[in-house]
């Protein structure tokens, strides 16, 4: 994760799955039932509420912002703007591209959508099903498609 431009390392698969999460949802909350379901993968322990509780304190602490992650009935919320996470920005990026009649602006913004792209998408939250399963998405043919148009000029 970066933060303010510095990398930042998430120790424990857990923790980067719980920000993964979220992330995917920025602006919406997240149920803790679906959090712990999700990052436990429906086997969670009897401590799951207060670990994942943990989770998010330490989350607050590395993002140098408690706001970031608010806790809203019935779980927890991201709470930064839209283009602060790379999902996001990418999805802008790509979507602009897709739409953009002038091929140096089409050019533009899938070469900074691809710089954002740092290997397989959700590779450090691999553990959890879940994830796995919207790594997919990512790399399957929505993006390919994007890549291969920028790439031979075709029309979005």
């Amino acid at each position: 994760m970066v933060v303010r431009g510095v990398p930042v390392p998430i120790p424990g698969a857990r923790r980067r799955s719980v920000l993964a999460v979220l992330a995917l949802h920025p602006g919406t909350v997240v149920s803790s039932d679906r959090l712990i379901d999700l990052i436990w993968e429906e086997r969670p322990p009897t401590t799951a509420m207060n670990t994942l509780q943990r989770h998010i304190s330490y989350l607050r602490g590395i993002l140098g912002d408690r706001d970031a992650i608010v806790a809203r009935a019935p779980g927890h919320l991201l709470d930064v703007p839209a283009a602060a996470t790379d999902v996001a920005r990418v999805v802008e990026l790509v979507s602009r591209a897709a739409t953009a009649t002038d091929h140096a602006r089409r050019a533009a913004d899938l070469a900074d959508a691809l710089e954002m792209w740092r290997g397989p998408a959700l590779s450090y939250v691999a553990e959890v099903a879940w994830l796995r399963d919207q790594r997919s998405g990512w790399t399957g043919r929505g993006w390919t498609r994007s890549r291969n148009s920028w790439t031979l000029g075709w029309p979005g």
